[in-house]
């Protein structure tokens, strides 16, 4: 459901959930494409009913635990998105420079 694209100075949440957007752009596509230069990056998509409940599925998935915790990342970018019934989706991305 997130896929971002940077508009000017904002983020803008498009609603297709995927790690790859819908001109075919990984995380790592979109960052180069918008001048952001980095030494690693990473990126952690997600849903669930509340921020609570998704931290927790993010920290109990190896992969998106050892983004969250990788000392190599230096900044990080966050965005939510309301889904239907009460859901709510999720993105991190991470850069280190």
């Amino acid at each position: 459901m997130l896929n971002w694209l940077k508009s000017g100075n904002n983020i803008v949440i498009e609603p297709y959930f995927n790690h790859t957007n819908l001109q075919g752009q990984s995380p790592f596509d979109r960052l180069k494409a918008n001048g952001i230069t980095y030494r690693s990056a990473g990126e952690n998509i997600g849903y669930n009913y509340s921020v609570k409940k998704l931290e927790e599925a993010w920290m109990n998935s190896p992969g998106h635990r050892a983004n969250i915790l990788n000392t190599s990342y230096t900044h990080v970018g966050l965005g939510l998105y309301p889904g239907e019934n009460g859901s709510l989706y999720g993105v991190q991305v991470f850069a280190g420079y």
